[in-house]
């Protein structure tokens, strides 16, 4: 495909939004014209690209009949009014959000594992959660040789995992605190700050937060097949960036720590930080702005055979979320499956 493709990234103001532009400007995406769109508040603003600055122009007002492919990092129902009206207009949406992801017509792809998924994209395609991709991305070796019987994880969550909203109110309630004034809660269930908070959202009727019932459907779509049960607690820390997973996995087949931390440092996605005797371990700091997922921590579970516990941490807004949807970009390009205007 040439070089001639008109972009938007709807939500381009917002954190996943600003690293999406900035990862198309890294790479030099094959693009004729990126428009940032957003809301009418934003109208007038403009965010950077490489050395330049894009204006950005309201989503309500985009002609979808002049792009070919939209990123959008959106609210779950504000992408779900937008996507059909794209689509409509011959556009190719890769959307971010959890409006689609578990639709059964609606392809969910993480593009190392499950790329010939998009061969049967009807124009919209969604990109996992970032907790998905992380464990999906170290999960998926260790499956293939061992057999995965159980997963348990505990995920630590910073408050990115907001967006800009809730780094902005954590930094706000830091501020209040140390200048002993009373610090409001608003994006967090509540006080984030110095706090840590054992859920993220409104619990279901199972005592589930909604994230912590569709992770397992998430990869088991991603897998194609349910092949291993998962289950999962959601945490609020009070750090900006970066998520944390607590990991425990029971395998069918003996896999040893030290197999595994062979197998894992194979991968070109993933980074191994392991030796904890030497203060190296892997933690959020370290991921900061890096495409790799780093793991350690690795050790053998006596407690349970054929058990062992891990550490994943990662930049949950570049390699868990925006790097993820341009790399369904590229597949889409080298498939040739964007039907250009």
């Amino acid at each position: 495909m040439e070089k001639s493709l008109n972009i938007a990234i709807a939500g381009a103001t917002g954190a996943v939004g600003q690293e999406i532009i900035k990862i198309l400007s890294e790479q030099g995406f094959p693009s004729q014209n990126i428009l940032p769109l957003a809301s009418e508040d934003a109208q007038g603003s403009t965010v950077p690209f490489g050395d330049d600055e894009l204006d950005v122009l309201t989503l309500y007002d985009c002609d979808f009949s002049k792009i070919d492919l939209a990123f959008f990092c959106l609210p779950a129902n504000v992408a779900q009014t937008f996507a059909q009206k794209a689509m409509d207009q011959g556009t190719t949406v890769i959307d971010l959000s959890e409006a689609f992801r578990l639709k059964d017509d609606i392809p969910l792809c993480v593009p190392e594992i499950n790329n010939e998924c998009l061969r049967f994209h009807n124009g919209l395609i969604s990109s996992p959660s970032s907790l998905a991709t992380a464990l999906a991305l170290t999960l998926e070796p260790i499956d293939s040789r061992a057999n995965i019987a159980h997963v348990t994880v505990s995920a630590l969550l910073s408050a990115s995992d907001k967006g800009l909203k809730g780094i902005n109110e954590l930094e706000k309630q830091v501020a209040d605190l140390l200048n002993m004034r009373e610090t409001t809660t608003n994006i967090f269930p509540e006080q984030l700050a110095f706090n840590i908070i054992p859920y993220t959202t409104s619990f279901l009727d199972n005592d589930l937060t909604k994230i912590e019932h569709d992770l397992p459907l998430e990869l088991a779509k991603i897998f194609d097949e349910y092949e291993f049960p998962l289950t999962v607690t959601c945490i609020n820390v009070p750090i900006f960036y970066g998520h944390c997973l607590l990991v425990n996995i029971t395998t069918e087949k003996k896999l040893s720590a030290k197999e595994v931390r062979t197998l894992l440092v194979q991968e070109k996605n993933l980074k191994i930080l392991d030796n904890p005797k030497e203060g190296v371990c892997p933690m959020p700091i370290d991921a900061m702005g890096q495409n790799e997922i780093f793991i350690g921590r690795i050790r053998d579970d006596s407690s349970y055979e054929n058990s062992l516990n891990l550490v994943i941490v990662f930049d949950n807004m570049r390699k868990g979320s925006a790097l993820n949807a341009v790399q369904i970009a590229n597949e889409l390009i080298d498939q040739n499956l964007i039907k250009k205007h």
